[in-house]
């Protein structure tokens, strides 16, 4: 695989994370409402998704070699598209929970609790995959030796590069004339189409 093909992955990868992270965001906040609070439990289910999923791919991609690393990032890429697809599915189900948990029996604590397991129960499985993305991702590149160990930071920047523009792309444009769920929709298909390129890598 080319060099400028791999900056591409890890940029689309990049776009897609920071669409969701957004919309995700708003979603949730809709349903727990607009506090520090609320965004404190939906920021922390995301990164503890992102850092469990980075911490178990490490251990994994060391035993794999060649083919088996591409492989499994073609599967953790379309497990992001159909996981963060099915979220929306899950979020109108919590939204009936928080209801009949939220009627002002719960103390401060209990309901920041409450807050971040609900987010867990949707955004654990996308981010946890999300996560375990791009440490393959860079083991692979590394065995193939098509970028140098000095060369990671570039990948680590264009992938930052790509969810700066995702922020920008889903906050200023895409939830405003597509919609909340049809952005996660465009965000999974980012995904899907990433997994498919990957697949046919050798």
């Amino acid at each position: 695989m080319k060099l400028k093909l791999i900056y591409v992955l890890f940029f689309c990868s990049g776009l897609a994370g920071l669409i969701y992270e957004i919309v995700w965001g708003r979603l949730l906040i809709l349903i727990f409402g607009s506090t520090t609070q609320s965004m404190v439990a939906v920021v922390s289910a995301y990164m503890l998704g992102l850092g469990g999923g980075s911490l178990m791919a490490g251990s994994i991609a060391d035993r794999l070699t060649g083919k088996q690393l591409i492989k499994l990032y073609a599967l953790l890429e379309a497990g992001v598209g159909i996981t963060g697809i099915a979220t929306l599915v899950l979020i109108p189900a919590i939204k009936s929970i928080y209801s009949l948990m939220s009627d002002g029996t719960l103390v401060t604590g209990g309901l920041l609790v409450t807050k971040f397991l609900l987010s867990e129960i949707v955004l654990m499985l996308p981010t946890l995959l999300m996560g375990a993305t791009l440490p393959v991702l860079v083991r692979w590149t590394k065995e193939q030796k098509i970028i140098l160990a000095d060369g990671v930071s570039r990948l680590y920047a264009v992938n930052t590069l790509g969810a700066v523009t995702g922020v920008l792309l889903s906050a200023g444009v895409m939830m405003e004339t597509l919609g909340l769920n049809n952005t996660i929709l465009a965000a999974g298909a980012i995904n899907l189409s990433i997994a498919w390129r990957a697949s046919l890598c050798r």
